[in-house]
């Protein structure tokens, strides 16, 4: 996570104690190397920068946060010839990459965005370094937005697997980003949703990679079955009994997994 000073405060309070002190009026020239075009216009600054590392280097999938000192009328982040989707909601820009970037390798970030009564616009650039591979690793790519919906196991990038699953409905969607497998278990049923399943892998807190649902007498539930390759679960990854099986057998904790709609 990056905090970078807020300039604007900053050069606040340096005027309000020369006004103080010696009686004469300051008008600022600059902030963050934009000039105002009025006297009424406040220039925005950047408040914070959060972008997700491993080991000091940037995942592969990056989700990037940018926070603002004030509420946004125009805001776009990109990473040098990369396609992305930026979010604007209030004083933050949200980057989802549509694309894995490869491992260690230097992008450029951009960054341009306007406050609410403006007339100019902020831009910052940041170099980064995406993280490394180490020789013939194992990681797990999750394509929710292929048709079927597709897992890939990766050695280094090389596609060495594939399994068709089912993520989560639009109402319940799955958790997209990077994520390290942290432990497992047979089997277990869910009282909430009146349904089980085998060979489970936990992602994250309840999202997990397990098999086709079972119901209460521990058959398989047809109609969800049918559904594997489409959005069907409640944010988990659905796989077929006997993929399920070889992942459970297979994959091992703390293994990178990068669940994505691209």
């Amino acid at each position: 996570m990056i905090i970078i000073i807020n300039r604007k405060k900053l050069y606040t309070i340096i005027a309000l104690i020369c006004v103080l002190t010696l009686g004469i009026t300051i008008t600022k020239n600059k902030v963050n190397g934009l000039t105002p075009t009025s006297s009424n216009t406040s220039n925005i600054t950047i408040e914070k920068i959060q972008i997700m590392s491993q080991d000091d280097k940037v995942e592969l999938y990056p989700l990037i946060e940018v926070e603002f000192s004030k509420i946004l009328s125009f805001g776009q982040i990109n990473i040098n010839n990369i396609q992305g989707s930026t979010q604007l909601e209030g004083n933050k820009l949200t980057y989802i990459p549509k694309e894995i970037l490869q491992p260690n390798t230097q992008y450029t970030i951009d960054i341009l965005a306007k406050g609410i009564n403006d007339a100019d616009y902020i831009k910052e650039i940041k170099n980064i370094t995406t993280q490394s591979l180490s020789k013939d690793e194992i990681w797990v790519e999750v394509a929710l937005g292929s048709n079927p919906q597709t897992v890939y196991i990766r050695k280094e990038n090389e596609i060495i697997k594939e399994m068709i699953c089912s993520g989560g409905i639009e109402q319940e969607p799955s958790i997209i980003g990077t994520y390290y497998l942290q432990n497992r278990g047979d089997e277990f049923y869910s009282e909430r949703f009146k349904e089980g399943a085998k060979y489970w892998v936990r992602i994250k807190d309840q999202y997990l990679f397990h098999s086709i649902p079972r119901d209460k007498e521990w058959n398989i539930i047809k109609e969800e079955l049918e559904k594997l390759g489409e959005p069907a679960s409640h944010g988990c990854i659905r796989l077929s009994d006997e993929d399920a099986k070889w992942f459970y057998e297979n994959i091992p904790d703390e293994t990178m997994i990068i669940i994505h709609e691209i």
